[in-house]
């Protein structure tokens, strides 16, 4: 109820701006067969100059074929800021699972700069008229070399242990049925365009800091859920507690609009230890103020794998 009261009103307070603002609506939805996995999203960005972004997006996802189902509601804001090569956007998050009593709120910050060089313009066409822009396109333009992103997330988790309390309460621990923990992520990532942006390698690396001992709270938390699969609950975090993350990613750019994406990383988990592995592939095909995507991803969590599939919507006006 949280996100639909900070998110909903914000969006409707955004739409008299969309007459100035370039805009793009997104819509998402997202089904796992193994999981019983069903999600969708509603997104909008609003671009009120070249060098102002500012997004948001609410999502509800629902998972029922597990031995630890779940309904969560889950809300983002971000505004972005970028001069000349460096750029920097904050975000604030929220989700909140209403059968587990798990969430998590707060802020995070990327600051990224991006290489580029100088590109010669082409050579216009014997007799071309220079001012028409299909016949000829004499305007200077660059080209990425490559970026680096440092961002830092700080989540606080907030976890109902009692039996019978029906609302989660994001505050410091006071008594055995309430628990809160913080979670610190700085993370470092790399990109690498090839050939003209053809093809883009891509490589993130991050570390989590808590403000306690997460195997602690981990332990706590299955012990809730001990009848119900319970080790999966912490697993099942937006951002849950890890160690350690990292991810490797590949693009290419295809004809006609299209483009294919990939990316294979892993995550330390806590509780139970050890590392998740999670694999996707995403197809995107753009064409004037239209975009379409489709893609799967598959996560193998303690011996036992589940695949999701994801596809988007989005249009420019």
């Amino acid at each position: 109820m949280l996100a639909r009261a900070l998110f909903l009103p914000l969006l409707l307070a955004l739409l008299p701006g969309l007459a100035w603002a370039d805009a793009d609506l997104g819509l998402n939805g997202e089904g796992g067969p193994s999981t019983g996995m069903a999600g969708a999203s509603l997104g909008l960005d609003l671009g009120a100059s070249q060098a102002w972004n500012l997004s948001g997006t609410y999502q509800d996802t629902l998972v029922t074929k597990t031995a630890s189902p779940s309904f969560t509601h889950a809300a983002s804001l971000g505004l972005s800021y970028v001069e000349g090569a460096w750029d920097v956007k904050g975000d604030l998050d929220y989700s909140n699972d209403q059968v587990n009593f798990i969430a998590f709120a707060g802020p995070g910050l990327t600051l990224g700069y991006t290489r580029t060089h100088r590109v010669k313009p082409a050579a216009a066409k014997p007799g071309a008229d220079p001012d028409d822009d299909d016949e000829a396109d004499l305007s200077p333009s660059r080209e990425e070399d490559w970026r680096l992103a440092f961002g830092a997330d700080i989540h606080g988790y907030g976890v109902d242990l009692g039996a019978n309390t029906k609302r989660l309460k994001l505050r410091q621990l006071t008594s055995s049925d309430e628990l809160y923990i913080t979670q610190f992520y700085p993370n470092l990532s790399l990109e690498v365009p090839l050939d003209h942006g053809l093809l883009t390698p891509s490589l993130t690396y991050g570390h989590y800091f808590y403000n306690k001992d997460p195997e602690v709270v981990a332990g706590l938390i299955n012990k809730r859920f001990s009848s119900g699969g319970a080790s999966s609950r912490v697993s099942s975090l937006n951002s849950g507690f890890y160690y350690d993350a990292v991810a490797a990613g590949l693009a290419l750019r295809l004809p006609a609009g299209f483009g294919l994406s990939g990316s294979f990383g892993g995550d330390n988990l806590i509780s139970p230890a050890g590392w998740n592995s999670v694999g996707s592939a995403t197809l995107a095909w753009t064409h004037g103020r239209l975009g379409l995507s489709a893609g799967w991803s598959d996560t193998v969590a303690s011996g036992a794998a589940s695949s999701d599939y994801l596809g988007a919507m989005n249009l420019r006006f």
